[in-house]
């Protein structure tokens, strides 16, 4: 009798598994790409990132001008919200850098750019945004690495309006993204798009655990290959195109931020004119391409009672 009832707890016991594995796997989610920071959050950071910045102009074979900036970057440290807008996006940081290093690809190169407990402040003004160390703007250079790890929002949409859904979703459920709003949100930036000729979606992949908490790891891509830029007097568009990627950890508690996050973006730009001093010379072609991307994980600082 013993041994039958043991069985029997054995066969409950591996039901209920079954059971649980099944229910898991139909579990549906509530969608929530940004979180509200509050002011004083001050969070751990490390960041990993790549800025490829090139310029090609020339006439037939001649180059007649070109410029290469390409670079690694890590930036480790913590920051602490002091602003936010009334969406909770932070609009000034205190950062305290622990290390920021760049590695330049032509030569190898690889320093400090900071030293250990400096401190940078990125806030938004009305002319647009200051980002300052001791009071001062960055050295262009430092901006073009720190600007890979922080910005500003420059949008009144969230990633919710643009890459979010409000139906619950289960893993492996995807979804459009809200071409129309980026298509709105890029011309107040001078380019233009129609929302036809953006093409996204968005992928609740699987669920992951990170800091200890239960996540979703969510992952979003967005494609355009016509698309419309200020360019130089005197020349037309050639080709453009557009390709970003764009994945996280979101927590399934709502009031968590996010562990981990990771974008890239590649644009390409392309464009011919007509020599203003030699109209009758081969066309001139304007070739740029802008390719940058940043990883980063978080975690709360928690601060420690006297």
């Amino acid at each position: 009798m013993r041994l039958n009832v043991t069985l029997a707890r054995t066969f409950v016991a591996l039901v209920a598994f079954a059971m649980s594995l099944t229910l898991t796997a139909d579990d549906d989610y509530v969608i929530r790409l940004h979180r509200a920071s509050k002011i004083g959050d001050k969070i751990k950071f490390s960041f990993t990132g790549h800025l490829l910045n090139s310029m090609v102009l020339s006439s037939g074979k001649k180059v007649l001008k070109q410029q290469l900036t390409e670079f690694d970057a890590t930036c480790t440290g913590t920051y602490t919200v002091i602003a936010v807008d009334e969406k909770g996006r932070p609009t000034n940081y205190k950062i305290k850098i622990k290390s920021l290093t760049q590695e330049l690809k032509d030569s190898g190169k690889k320093e400090a750019l900071l030293e250990p407990g400096s401190e940078i402040t990125i806030k938004a003004t009305k002319k647009g945004e200051e980002y300052l160390k001791d009071g001062k703007p960055l050295s262009p250079n430092l901006l073009s690495v720190v600007k890979i790890f922080f910005t500003l929002p420059h949008s009144n949409c969230t990633d919710d309006d643009i890459f979010g859904t409000k139906k619950r979703v289960k893993i492996g459920d995807s979804w459009g993204i809200n071409v129309k709003a980026i298509a709105e949100d890029a011309k107040k930036d001078g380019i233009n798009v129609s929302p036809n000729d953006i093409k996204g979606s968005t992928i609740l992949e699987k669920v992951v655990e990170a800091n200890g908490l239960k996540c979703l790891h969510i992952s979003s891509g967005m494609k355009t290959s016509k698309f419309s830029v200020p360019l130089p007097p005197g020349f037309t568009l050639a080709k453009s195109s557009l390709d970003a990627k764009f994945q996280g950890d979101f927590p399934v508690d709502l009031s968590k931020e996010p562990p981990f996050s990771s974008t890239s973006v590649t644009i390409i730009i392309g464009a011919v004119g007509v020599s203003r001093e030699n109209p009758n010379a081969p066309p001139v072609t304007l070739l740029i391409k802008n390719a940058r991307s940043a990883s980063g994980t978080f975690a709360p600082v928690e601060e420690k009672n006297p």
